[in-house]
């Protein structure tokens, strides 16, 4: 780490760092009790009751019989045509469907007791057959379903099929992406008050979008959006998994309710593992025409998506299966495309959301298929992408799904990376596999088209104090990404205020405007856009309030380092506490018809967003395209079959950087996030659907010392869209690593003459040995 690195993290993150930041499992409320859940130990199995011991004087239990009340299941209903409709308890009724599932809460007065108490619950089941996988047959999890399938639809543009009988080359390939956890280093967690005499509930909860958290809690819990407030403190990470609204949230809420006490939940890294979301396990049947020049001429893809026991929300799985289909084309010329996705039913453990959200699976099914296609034609890897990327003589053009490439230019994006990654010699001696894998991620992508709620738009307030120091008000969460520093820097470039003077508020649906939260990229370019707006807007107001003092025009009035002044005459100016004192406390001062409310709240909404689907079925959900290429170079062992990624180069086109210095750690994180699911993390069930990876023994996490280089180029193509050409890193770098070091894996086999194909997304000694020895 270098040393302006280390001085950033110290600057901006010293509470993190030192401990004195406040998360969660640090609210200590009076006369709290504790929350343990009592949880399946039985993938499928009917539920005939409880057995509870004997002396129960110290703690309760609750099942939904006693919930049931005062609390409504989820109604997870899709508008989508064929898609099936589910119900679910918080707590398991009659039947349980994954190992993990909630079926009774305990409360006690302390932690310990409440852990004795659940660990001698006693449930009597009666098993039922499992369904370990998307393909089995017999057994269906819903008694009214004909089959496990919940939804099947599909898109088809151009003539596809036609294009594929008549192309050259066709390669067909099975390809698989493997279930993996996000594994936040803090792990879920509520602490729920509810004040009766108000009928009032207060939700402390680590959601990355406490609006819509507040949304869901007020349907399933029946009370109005205006008697709850969600307050969300730092967030020990989030990476899609606690973008979901949770059994455990709800039940932790309705007992605080019955009982009219605080109630506390802490997940234990085992629940976690087991009971929290989990994605990405995908089966692709793809197909892909070329001519013998390597130019695509058809791709038609048949995916199968484990949805695990039922979706979550929002951001369900069925959101994450149009991203899927969307996105396989990703950025290449390709005019004729056909795909058809199901998502199955299992008794594995609900599937959700998870970095990337659907792009790194949709690019490695693509980019492990052109490879392929490129060794049956004859050509090399780079060759065939540079034949078919979109380059910046297409831009502006919309792909075959709807996506609009207004910036961006994938061909010279890659060619740069081509060019660095030449120079680059990571094998001291040994035979190195070079792998490629070219992304694209559609940045701040609108829900309505899906969920038909919670579109594009962001909001965000500024309010200037009597101290005339401004203070941010955003519904957005804080969640390691240092978004406070980045609202700061706006509010102080366009206020003219030394940046720590600049106070910010996120999280808090009592003070904050409306926002969907934080996920998609959504950070620098939606709540950096709303807050931009409403700190010009801002900036307005004082121009104009202070142009009645100077007696001037509002334009000649200049902001320079939190003073006011009129152009010119710097020294006859205000500070902005000045000014501020006298608009809080002499407002006689100005004519009654002036506006004095030293606020702005604006409402931000990229232009380019569709919320529908044209008639062709085609849709522009993302205010910004980023380009994502990654080169991997691997070593492979012949006689363990261990593989060592020695380096990983990117080069990223994102748009303006508005924090350049946050930029770069955010594409390493999300680099090494992917490389660990490329060979350490694997979620594993047995053929029984009994999870096999439930503590860090099992499922593995790379450390320090196995992590590789990773080198950033930066090629800055700014969207004529979003807030000063901004696009979405967050997720970047997750979507082209898992396909690169499959590629430089399979590179590397070739050079060593093993003749086997990488179809798979984890690739683990064991495997190769075992595909090697077949």
């Amino acid at each position: 780490m270098t040393y302006s690195l280390f001085n950033n993290m110290l600057k901006h993150d010293s509470k993190l760092l030192t401990g004195r930041a406040s998360f969660v499992d640090d609210v200590a409320l009076p006369k709290m009790l504790h929350c343990v859940f009592v949880r399946s130990s039985y993938p499928h199995a009917v539920v005939h009751g409880l057995r509870t011991p004997e002396n129960l004087s110290e703690a309760k239990i609750f099942t939904w019989r006693m919930l049931s009340e005062i609390v409504r299941p989820f109604s997870l209903s899709f508008p989508f045509e064929g898609c099936k409709r589910l119900e679910v308890s918080p707590l398991a009724n009659t039947k349980v469907r994954y190992v993990g599932e909630p079926v009774a809460a305990v409360l006690a007065e302390d932690l310990y007791t409440a852990y004795d108490v659940a660990n001698s619950v006693e449930v009597e089941y009666e098993p039922l057959p499992p369904v370990s996988d998307m393909f089995s047959s017999g057994a269906t999890l819903y008694e009214d379903w004909e089959n496990n399938t919940m939804a099947k639809f599909s898109r088809k543009f151009g003539d596809p099929f036609h294009e594929l009988e008549r192309a050259k080359v066709v390669v067909e390939e099975r390809i698989t992406t493997h279930r993996v956890a996000p594994a936040p280093i803090e792990t879920r967690g509520v602490v729920a008050s509810y004040d009766a005499g108000r009928g009032f509930l207060t939700v402390w909860s680590p959601n990355q979008n406490p609006h819509m958290h507040r949304t869901v809690l007020s349907e399933v819990l029946n009370l109005p959006e205006s008697k709850i407030r969600v307050i969300a403190p730092n967030i020990g990470g989030g990476f899609g998994q606690k973008g979901h609204t949770y059994a455990e949230d709800v039940v932790v809420a309705a007992l605080s309710m019955l009982t009219g006490r605080p109630v506390k939940w802490i997940e234990e890294r085992r629940e976690n593992l087991t009971a929290a979301a989990q994605s990405r396990e995908q089966v692709h049947l793809i197909k892909i025409g070329a001519d013998r020049n390597g130019r695509i001429k058809a791709l038609i893809d048949e995916a199968y998506l484990d949805l695990g026991a039922y979706p979550l929300i929002p951001h369900s799985y069925l959101e994450l299966a149009h991203v899927v289909i969307d996105m396989l084309p990703g950025p290449y010329r390709i005019e004729n495309y056909a795909a058809e996705v199901s998502l199955v039913a299992t008794n594995k453990t609900p599937a959700g959301a998870y970095r990337g959200f659907g792009h790194p699976e949709a690019t490695f099914v693509r980019e492990r298929a052109l490879d392929i296609l490129a060794e049956e034609i004859g050509l090399d890897p780079v060759t065939i992408r540079k034949r078919n990327l979109i380059s910046s003589a297409d831009i502006p053009c919309m792909a075959a799904t709807g996506m609009i490439f207004d910036s961006g230019r994938p061909l010279e994006t890659f060619e740069t990376l081509v060019q660095q990654a030449a120079h680059h010699d990571c094998g001291d001696g040994e035979v190195v596999g070079v792998g490629y894998a070219v992304g694209v991620k559609g940045s701040v992508p609108t829900m309505s088209g899906v969920s038909q709620r919670w579109g594009s738009s962001e909001a965000a307030m500024v309010r200037l104090s009597m101290d005339g120091k401004p203070v941010v008000f955003s519904g957005a969460v804080s969640m390691g990404t240092r978004l406070d520093k980045l609202l700061a820097k706006i509010v102080s470039d366009i206020l003219s205020v030394p940046e720590e003077d600049v106070e910010v508020v996120l999280g808090d649906t009592l003070s904050t405007p409306f926002s969907t939260g934080l996920w998609g990229s959504r950070g620098a370019v939606m709540v950096g856009g709303a807050v931009a707006k409403a700190s010009t807007m801002l900036r307005k107001k004082i121009q104009h309030i202070s142009s009645i003092l100077f007696e001037c025009r509002p334009e000649d009035v200049v902001l320079e380092n939190g003073r006011v002044f009129v152009r010119d005459a710097m020294e006859n100016g205000l500070t902005l506490s000045e000014l501020a004192w006298k608009v809080y406390n002499h407002p006689n001062m100005f004519p009654q018809d002036i506006d004095l409310s030293l606020m702005a709240e604006a409402l931000y909404d990229p232009p380019n967003i569709w919320q529908a689907p044209d008639e062709l079925g085609r849709m522009n959900a993302a205010a910004a395209v980023s380009t994502i290429a990654c080169a991997a170079f691997v070593t492979l062992d012949v006689e363990t079959f261990e593989v060592k990624v020695k380096k990983l180069v990117l080069a990223e086109n994102g748009g303006t950087y508005l924090s350049p210095e946050d930029v770069d750690e955010q594409l390493i994180g999300g680099a090494i996030q992917a490389y660990g699911a490329s060979l350490f993390e694997e979620v594993v069930y047995s053929n029984e659907a009994m999870p096999m990876t439930t503590t860090f023994s099992e499922y593995l996490l790379p450390t320090a010392a196995e992590t590789p280089a990773v080198e950033i180029i930066h090629v800055v193509d700014p969207s004529p869209y979003t807030f000063r050409g901004a696009k979405g890193v967050g997720e970047t770098a997750t979507i082209p690593v898992n396909a690169a070091i499959a590629n430089a894996i399979q590179n590397a086999l070739r050079k060593k003459g093993i003749n086997v194909k990488i179809n798979f997304s984890i690739v683990s000694p064991t495997r190769l040995w075992s595909m090697v020895r077949k």
